[in-house]
């Protein structure tokens, strides 16, 4: 796909209203299928369905039918339902995967280690493979025992037929409406096929681009990162096979089966001093120094940083000590109360003094 979000929709799709069970009410729709349930489809749904497909067809999951079927995992806000993930389950069905019998405890514990494990998600619906439409039984499956784990599940159908003509994904979503039965009868439940988007992230976008290049023919096309990688492998194959005939030149050389070139082998010996991965005592006595210079270096650049940070820290008490001081010294002369009092006290008494000294002069 071109952009994050692409939009699969069907000529004949028509949008009904759903089967909601209590106490969700349904929606009435017009034939535009305004008011439906906006749904939103992971790669990651769709890859991990083709890989039980795949096994199935090679025969890694007995009595399966020729069919895989699992449930989807995602998240609802409102009417926009995310399918984010899906697991298979342990069934059983017939021949050309009519019957199906799910192992509702092994769905149960597994849908419980999924929640435990991703508590963002919840069960919304359910995945099978076949044909470009439902089977026989799929309608009693859908309302029956997969509506026990979501009021309005939804059912993912994957054409397991590769049509590489077809340019459209092979999936298609349903939802299940009440109809009038034949005759006016009772109301019964049908899959009515509705739309779907294609919702992909970043992590999902990098990890899908090369499954999403490999063509029907097995053949890979090429994209960026394969041709990154490529590249690297050439140049590392192409350095090895040069380095190899390299050596065996010097050691046929050194054996007098060729006539010796002097100024190749002195190239040779400047090129190898210049490798720095040498196990010899000397190049491990240098790095180690370097080594331990290097984080002397780094530990006396945090000591210093950390003094630098004790001495503003310092200052900044003693700015707060002096405002402090400032403030007693303040309170201490101009109020009263048990420290005001004292300096009109002490001015009091040194008048008293003064006095006295003056009645003992005229005294004498």
């Amino acid at each position: 796909p071109a952009g994050d979000v692409i939009t699969n929709r069907s000529a004949a799709c028509e949008l009904r209203a759903p089967l909601r069970a209590a106490p969700r009410a349904a929606v009435a729709m017009g034939a535009d299928g305004a008011g439906g349930a906006a749904y939103l489809l992971h790669p990651l749904v769709l890859c991990n369905v083709s890989d039980h497909q795949t096994r199935v067809n090679v025969g890694a999951c007995p009595n399966a039918g020729g069919r895989a079927v699992g449930l989807l995992l995602g998240k609802q806000s409102g009417r926009t339902v995310e399918v984010c993930n899906s697991f298979e389950l342990k069934y059983t069905a017939g021949e050309g995967g009519a019957g199906v019998a799910v192992e509702q405890t092994f769905m149960e514990e597994r849908t419980r280690q999924y929640k435990d494990v991703f508590k963002n998600l919840e069960v919304v619906g359910w995945y099978s493979t076949g044909g470009a439409a439902p089977r026989e039984g799929d309608e009693g499956l859908h309302t029956g025992i997969f509506q026990t784990l979501n009021e309005s599940p939804v059912f993912l159908l994957l054409d397991a037929a590769v049509d590489p003509s077809k340019r459209t994904l092979p999936v298609k979503l349903y939802e299940a409406e009440m109809r009038v039965g034949p005759g006016g009868g009772e109301p019964v439940a049908a899959l009515v096929e509705c739309t779907y988007s294609i919702q992909t992230e970043e992590a999902e976008r990098i990890a899908v681009d090369q499954a999403t290049k490999v063509s029907a023919a097995g053949e890979t096309a090429a994209t960026q990162l394969t041709q990154h990688l490529d590249g690297m492998r050439r140049a590392v194959k192409m350095l090895h096979g040069r380095v190899a005939a390299l050596a065996d030149l010097v050691r046929r050389m050194d054996a007098g089966e060729v006539p010796m070139d002097h100024s190749l082998v002195r190239r040779v010996a400047a090129l190898a001093r210049r490798l720095p991965a040498l196990d010899t005592p000397d190049f491990r006595r240098d790095f180690l120094r370097e080594q331990n210079d290097g984080l002397l270096t780094i530990y006396l650049a945090n000591v210093t940083r950390g003094v630098a940070d004790t001495a503003n820290l310092v200052d900044k008490l003693n700015v707060l000590s002096h405002d402090r001081s400032a403030r007693m010294h303040h309170a201490r002369g101009g109020r009263g109360g048990r420290y005001g009092g004292m300096g009109l006290r002490s001015t009091r008494d040194r008048a008293d003094r003064k006095d006295r000294g003056a009645m003992r002069l005229e005294a004498d």
